[in-house]
């Protein structure tokens, strides 16, 4: 009876297993910081765009309304509305 002969290890494949170990332990040590962050990054950005369309529409029924760029303002608080999307979609992307 024959027995099995141990496969042959080659340094290329345990130079490949290493990378892709340092590379899933660094992806996971990016989603931890990102996770932890991730409270106050979304009330930051929820708090600035709403403060944002709160003075954008007070400045344009103020004085300064003429002169005021009413939409360059809603749309640098929708902005951050945007910015929360794409944080969201990055850990859910790492995640995966």
């Amino acid at each position: 009876m024959r027995t099995a002969r141990p496969a042959a290890v080659s340094a290329g494949g345990i130079l490949a297993g290493g990378a892709g170990l340092l590379v899933a332990l660094l992806r996971a040590a990016f989603v931890a910081v990102l996770l932890l962050l991730q409270p106050v990054v979304s009330f930051i950005c929820a708090v600035a765009m709403l403060l944002g369309l709160f003075v954008a529409v007070l400045f344009e029924i103020s004085v300064v309304g003429p002169t005021f760029s009413f939409l360059g303002m809603v749309g640098a608080s929708l902005a951050f509305g945007l910015v929360l999307i794409l944080y969201n979609a990055l850990i859910a992307w790492l995640l995966r």
